[in-house]
């Protein structure tokens, strides 16, 4: 009985390491790079001088852009109506509440009107408003009130400097993607000049913020991705083996900071817009697909299957109820 015991452990192990061994060479036998160098972030093989200072240039550029002339108009545009007002009642009265109006259809005309000659005396109502969105975007408008007053340059300040903020993280997230600057600085610039993303930066409503967060959180993901991976050769290197069910590296995995962060970037988008939970739950079947293909990359047998129960319930903790805590 102990005799066939061994037998199965020495063919299943046998088994397992011809596997690995045919990940190192093509179906024709024509050797791969070793582990750790198929396993590298392209962007470690970027200069990191210019990965840096490249994109900070693009970004100041087009920061340039964004604060020029940013109170023009001075009136209150579409629907700052709602935002601005709204950020500044959260500011004054740590809750939103309804504005003074004339009885039209339009809330808050009145109030629109005494904002836009300079007054903010006299545009509270009584009672709370009705909130269709979270208070994050309006808190970061609120920002800007703090620092500049209930001016036009106030409440469109915030939305000035995260849509300048995201042309740098464009930048270094393409960078990451490809491990070229040259790409990363056209994706910033392209950015930098689409019409929809300069209005959205000049004006006080929250689609930018939601947009910035999603995109930070992404980002987060992505390097994610790459720091598993190298950590993955890493151990691999020195432990080539997989353990009693063949998983592969497991408890080195359990806490990724990386990750742990894009929770929080995502839960900042769901407290912006509600829109950003189903932008999370695509990410999510993404972030099961990359760890699966990591796994498969050691070798690992039913490498998605056994992905769902060692990296799937961390990242459920590490991204949705961090979010949900957010």
């Amino acid at each position: 009985m102990a005799t066939t015991t061994e037998a199965a452990a020495s063919a299943s192990a046998a088994k397992r390491s011809t596997s690995v061994a045919l990940l190192g060479s093509t179906i024709d036998g024509t050797p791969l790079p070793r582990l750790r160098r198929r396993l590298t972030p392209l962007s470690f093989h970027s200069d990191v001088v210019w990965g840096w200072l490249a994109p900070i240039v693009i970004t100041v550029c087009a920061g340039i852009l964004q604060f020029w002339n940013l109170s023009t108009p001075h009136d209150i545009t579409f629907d700052e109506t709602y935002y601005a007002k709204d950020a500044y009642s959260l500011l004054i009265k740590h809750h939103a509440t309804n504005f003074e109006n004339d009885g039209n259809d339009k809330n808050g005309s009145e109030a629109d009107a005494k904002i836009n000659a300079g007054t903010t005396e006299g545009i509270f109502a009584d009672g709370p408003s009705l909130v269709v969105h979270p208070e994050v975007g309006k808190w970061m408008i609120a920002i800007g009130e703090w620092l500049f007053g209930m001016t036009s340059f106030g409440w469109r300040f915030s939305s000035a400097v995260i849509g300048t903020l995201m042309i740098l993280v464009m930048c270094r997230l393409v960078r990451r993607l490809t491990g070229s600057t040259l790409l990363g600085c056209i994706a910033g610039a392209l950015l930098a000049f689409d019409g929809l993303h300069f209005v959205m930066s000049r004006i006080a409503l929250l689609d930018i913020f939601l947009a910035f967060w999603l995109l930070c959180g992404v980002h987060c993901l992505v390097a994610d991705r790459d720091w598993g991976r190298l950590k993955l050769a890493r151990r691999y290197e020195i432990s080539p083996t997989f353990g009693r069910w063949e998983l592969g590296p497991v408890r080195g995995f359990l806490l990724r900071p990386w990750r742990i962060t894009a929770g929080v970037c995502f839960g900042l988008a769901a407290g912006t817009k509600w829109s950003a939970v189903f932008v999370v739950g695509g990410f999510g079947l993404l972030i099961w697909l990359w760890d699966s293909g990591m796994r498969r990359s050691i070798g690992v047998r039913w490498a998605p299957l056994k992905s769902l129960l060692v990296d799937a319930i961390p990242s459920f903790f590490s991204i949705i109820v961090v979010g949900l805590i957010v």
